[in-house]
């Protein structure tokens, strides 16, 4: 991008990404069909095939009638082209270019293109689009000439047009061929401007004096002699344009599969072919590693060749060709993808060394294993760095579990006795949240792991991900550092700046010095390969965790309510605007917040517990599953618009007509509730439940939305149905806006409430009125189809379950029970607030779709601006905290209370009081309840209540633990930065006393000095240096601080809110965090940005303090045992989570 952004700097297009080739669709479609579709063979146009370059062409050809039915050839119109290129084109070509370079024009256009100094073909055509427009009108002189003088021919103008693209992509190109000079003009900037004739810039001396000699250097430069070669070959049948050598853009990303790549399907079998009878290695990729050459070879072969017995003696004899070739060019070191011991047999006086990877590839996957495991499952092929891996691990004490047989067998084989007593067989797939996988890992096997599992891979591909639940990290690999140069495309599937361990290890064999082989059996020391590359390259590898969220639906009503917002204020008579067209808006608003109603106090009371109906978790796969509850609103106000414009008697509708609203509710009491307690008999038989029903079932514990999410077919068939009493009122004349409303509001109403899983329905209202028994049910009412599920089938009234004997018999005391139920007491309670403006929506008791995600800001909370500062003024006269969320861990009850306050308030001297009372009367709340353990730092109000039985626990120790454990191993030296907290004082003292460097600015190096004895003290340095790549940073943190970091550097946050992210070049990782065991229950929405069922470290400490028993508080300048924390942690099911995040 240009420095200063001009005008048109970017195509109107640009927005559309790979979809900007639409905009020359109707053209392309046009042209076709006027030449297929024409009777007479003089309609169809020739040209009109050829000119498909691009938008201007087609108008061109359908304005001037010049263009039609040009000859083939005309030597004329070819000489005339020429002279206009070499005459006026280059003349104005040279003094544009020149003008360009002028600061005013070269600050707002030209310096986008000279962005690149190392040129690349494409490089030519990467101009702002201004520029384009000022190339496409000078090109178009010799063109248009020829058009208006009638010598245009169809050769004339396709020559031309290839002569410019051919001279200006080989000007480009970087390695010389016949041009001389345009490459200094891109190093020079001041010289060399003409387009391909160089006869100005010698007429208006502006040649640059070295161009010849750059020339002739560049014609006599040989080939390089690479120090490391790494051979590797075609993977998929897609890999060949995500090779470098393929599309540019594709390299540039990870490997991933593009719908138009089915379109290309002919290249892709031309490509096969091909490899079958190409026989030699090509060279596709150059780095630098400070003085390290480096080349990339790739054997023209795919994947699945490698399996087809009669091709492998065609690869091996490539692949022994590649290693002489090596070998005779005298290079250092050569790293395979395959096993090459064949190759030293045959040739053993080889002075290159052959390196397969296998070591690194086994020290990167022992180093992912999360601190703390016991247990892992090993599954898929085995091969030479999962037999390594498994003895390792068998070794370290970890359980290594198999569910293969034979590969138990032959793996036990290889064990001595000691460690073969960790090697256990098993055909349970639960046993362990951590799977070692390789190649062959099936779908099913995937399906059956349980959730939230790590699948980590050994083998070079990575497992097909089917699970949204599960982690996937990438294959063996680590990042480069910043000086491995000339890194432009990406390794398969991995991000930028990634490679393989199995390409890493050749780099660290060739740095080290070290002159041996490693291939077939022969493995290299894991550690000391790892510490070697530790020594050279930063040592994170990426999860990723793919979640999609689309807005865009929204937009099928936009016509409908653009139109109704237009008719209802452009007509000009009182009496032509229709209120009932525009109210339909009006109603789905109006039916979305009453939903959104409903489900936020649902949540509040299922939290509670009061009056609770059913005590099961609701999971993740729950919450994913009736996010779309919005859909039916969609479809309902489509259905209402198509009606209105399709029917006139829907229009101009009285507010009210009591007839219309009597007929209404005899209709739904009669045929609606009969028609439906039979169809919901009907989902019931296996074959319509198995298809359709069973996805409205697999919600057991109901939320007001589970009650709308049901598949398409339902939906229409159950609209069909509730629109039998709106049909009869419009077609009998008695139809209102108020019948048609508060028949919608009913079967909202009605709907949600029968599935809010807490009982609201007073005792005395069917003391009262005995028959309302049978005209109104009760949420436990339904509560019991969703556990029983053949019985209670009514919709709203359970006559008919009452006539047809499907009433279940325990109904009644089910009603009882949940009213006479008491507000549950938690064990623990962990105090929270609000944070963001934004993060009302992100709160469970929000939107429970943004709930169950990390905390990202949306494009349309700009539209909710009037309820976000509503909710800025509730919290300043709302004085009481008030329950989000209950959790089970095992036997403990957790609830979080949330104060109502944002992070912005915490910092008003005029709020501190009331914040502080606050949270003084939730403590106090939570003694009197009986409650064992309180999140939050609270050393004020133990002054002032002694006697509290409640222990107060602010989490800082585990901070603390889960910092210092993310911190790599091997680490020398850390920036410590951002406001400081009793959390950084206690990192800093626990490094400098295990010898790590501290480096630390101003104030905070003199208050931490203090308290350090003088021996520890040497490890504390005062610096505004910005050198090491490991930052621990807490709040404050600004971004020229960020900015100031190196390439790659590691930001680890101590406090409770992440850093804004303000490098794409670094690593951050989330604040102190772990994620949650599996026995943790009912974890259903996301703590503020952290990942799903990760909890911050805050949290989990008051967990620990009533699982262990520590009776004491946590609070003020008290400070736990860090170690002995940390290991309790461990010790229940908690994992570390250190995987930090990167953005492009």
């Amino acid at each position: 991008m240009a420095n200063k952004p001009g005008i048109l700097t970017n195509c109107p297009w640009a927005c559309l990404g790979n979809l900007k080739y639409l905009v020359l669709a109707p053209f392309a479609c046009h042209s076709i069909y006027t030449f297929f579709m024409s009777k007479d063979e003089s309609e169809r146009d020739m040209d009109d095939e050829i000119i498909l370059f691009g938008l201007v062409y087609y108008i061109g050809y359908l304005i001037l009638e010049q263009a039609h039915h040009m000859p083939m050839w005309r030597t004329d119109g070819i000489i005339i082209t020429a002279l206009l290129h070499i005459g006026p084109v280059e003349f104005l070509y040279y003094w544009l270019h020149r003008a360009l370079h002028h600061h005013f024009l070269y600050s707002r256009y030209h310096s986008h293109h000279h962005s690149s100094i190392v040129t690349e073909p494409i490089t030519a055509v990467v101009h702002p689009f201004a520029e384009i427009l000022a190339y496409y009108m000078l090109f178009s002189i010799p063109i248009f000439t020829t058009l208006f003088t009638g010598t245009a021919s169809i050769a004339s103008i396709g020559v031309y047009l290839i002569f410019i693209d051919f001279m200006n992509l080989m000007g480009h190109c970087n390695f010389e061929l016949i041009p001389k000079y345009h490459s200094l003009h891109h190093t020079q900037f001041r010289t060399n401007y003409c387009l391909f004739m160089p006869l100005y810039d010698y007429i208006y001396d502006t040649m640059d004096k070295s161009s010849d000699t750059l020339y002739e250097k560049s014609l006599e430069r040989e080939a390089e002699v690479p120090d490391v070669v790494h051979l590797t070959h075609l993977t998929t049948l897609e890999s060949i344009y995500h090779l470098r050598l393929g599309f540019a853009s594709l390299a540039s990303k990870p490997h991933t599969s593009k719908w138009y790549m089915l379109l290309m399907w002919p290249v892709t079998l031309w490509s096969i072919m091909l490899t079958w009878i190409y026989g030699y290695t090509f060279v596709v990729e150059r780095n630098l590693f400070k003085n390290l050459k480096l080349q990339t070879w790739a054997i023209p072969k795919y994947r699945i060749q490698y399996f087809m017995q009669w091709q492998r003696e065609s690869i091996n004899n490539m692949i022994e060709k590649a290693i002489i070739e090596a070998d005779q060019k005298g290079i250092k070191e050569e790293q395979l993808n395959s096993n090459g011991e064949l190759y030293l047999r045959r040739h053993p006086q080889l002075k290159v060394k052959v390196v397969d990877g296998s070591s690194l590839a086994v020290a990167v996957v022992l180093n992912s294993i999360s601190k703390g495991t016991s247990q892992v499952v090993l599954r898929g092929r085995l091969s030479k760095v999962a037999n390594s891996i498994a003895l390792a691990l068998c070794k370290g004490g970890i359980q290594v579990v198999m569910l293969d047989e034979e590969d138990y067998k032959r793996l036990k084989a290889k064990l001595t006795p000691e460690a073969a007593t960790n090697l256990v067989l098993s055909k349970c797939y639960n046993v362990s949240k951590t799977w070692l996988v390789g190649d062959g890992l099936s779908k099913d096997e995937q399906l059956k792991a349980p959730k939230g599992t790590l699948f980590i891979p050994y083998s070079q591909f990575p497992p097909r991900k089917v699970r949204k639940d599960c982690f996937y990290f990438n294959t063996p690999a680590m990042i480069a550092p910043k000086h491995l140069e000339n890194v432009d495309s990406c390794e398969n599937w991995l991000p930028r700046r990634v490679m393989s361990a199995w390409r890493i290890a050749g780099i660290v064999h060739a740095l080290e010095g070290w002159n041996e082989h490693e291939c077939g059996d022969m493995i290299l020391d894991t550690q000391k390969v790892w510490k070697a590359s530790l020594g050279h390259v930063v040592t994170l590898k990426l999860v990723q965790q793919i979640y999609f969220v689309s807005q865009a639906v929204y937009l099928v009503l936009a016509p409908f309510v653009g139109h109704s917002i237009y008719s209802f204020f452009m007509s000009k008579e009182e009496s032509q605007r229709d209120f009932s067209y525009i109210f339909i808006f009006l109603y789905i608003l109006m039916r979305m917040v009453h939903h959104q109603t409903w489900i936020s106090l649902s949540r509040y009371r299922s939290a509670k517990g009061d009056n609770r109906i059913l005590d099961r978790s609701i999971e993740f796969d729950q919450v994913d599953r009736e996010t779309n509850w919005d859909d039916q609103i969609i479809l309902n106000g489509v259905v209402f618009y198509i009606g209105y414009l399709k029917f006139a008697e829907t229009h101009h509708l009285p507010l009210w007509r009591i007839d219309g609203i009597i007929i209404t509710a005899l209709i739904h009491t009669g045929p609606v509730e009969f028609l439906y307690y039979w169809l919901h008999r009907a989902l019931h038989h296996h074959f319509l439940y198995s298809r359709y029903h069973s996805h409205h079932h697999s919600s057991i514990v109901t939320e007001p939305h589970t009650a709308v999410i049901h598949p398409f077919a339902e939906i229409v068939t159950y609209l069909t149905l509730f629109f039998i009493p709106l049909s009869t009122t419009i077609f009998t004349g008695t139809a209102s806006i108020a019948s048609i409303v508060a028949y919608s509001i009913y079967l909202d109403f009605m709907n949600l409430m029968g599935h809010c899983n807490f009982e609201l329905i007073p005792k005395w209202t069917f003391s009262i009125f005995p028959p309302l028994k049978y005209l109104i049910y009760t949420p436990s009412f339904h509560s019991l189809h969703h556990t029983q599920f053949r019985s209670n089938y009514s919709l709203f009234m359970p006559m008919y379950d009452y006539l047809y004997g499907t009433v279940d018999k325990s109904s009644d005391t089910l009603y009882e029970k949940s009213l006479e139920r008491k507000a549950e007491l938690p064990d623990v309670v962990h105090l929270t607030h609000l944070t963001t403006p934004e993060s009302i929506y992100h709160l469970r008791l929000g939107f429970a779709s943004l709930a169950s995600k990390p905390h990202t800001s949306k494009w349309y909370f700009w539209l909710m601006s009037p309820v976000t500062l509503w909710s800025f003024f509730i919290t300043w006269i709302y004085g009481h905290t008030f329950v989000v969320e209950r959790n089970l861990f095992r036997n403990l009850k957790i609830q979080t209370w949330a104060i109502p306050k944002y992070s912005i308030q915490y910092f008003m001297q005029w709020q501190r009081d009331t914040i502080n009372n606050l949270i003084e009367e939730a403590i106090i709340e939570a003694d009197q309840k009986g409650e064992k353990q309180v999140n939050k730092n609270g050393e004020l109000y133990i002054r002032r209540h002694p006697k509290l039985k409640v222990k107060v626990v602010d989490g800082s120790s585990l901070a603390v633990a889960v910092v210092l454990n993310s911190i790599p191993k091997g680490t020398s030296q850390v920036v410590l930065r951002g406001r400081f907290s009793k959390v950084a004082y206690s990192i800093a003292l626990a490094l400098c006393q295990g010898g790590t460097q501290v480096m630390l600015d101003g104030e905070e190096y003199k208050r931490l000095k203090a308290l350090l004895n003088p021996e520890v003290a040497t490890n504390l340095v005062p610096s505004k240096s910005y050198a090491s790549k490991i930052w621990l940073v807490g709040d404050g943190l600004s971004e020229d601080e960020q900015l100031k970091a190196p390439k790659g550097t590691l930001f680890i946050p101590f406090s409770q809110f992440p850093p804004r992210k303000a490098r794409k070049d670094c690593f951050y990782f989330n604040t102190p965090a772990m994620n949650i065991p599996k026995h943790l229950e009912n974890v259903d929405s996301c703590e503020n940005w952290l990942p799903r069922r990760v909890m911050s470290a805050w949290r989990i400490a008051g967990i620990l303090h009533a699982l262990e028993g520590w009776n004491e508080h946590e609070c003020g300048n008290k400070m736990f045992d860090i170690d002995k924390v940390w290991k309790a942690s461990l010790r229940h099911g908690f994992i570390p989570l250190t995987t930090p995040s990167i953005c492009y």
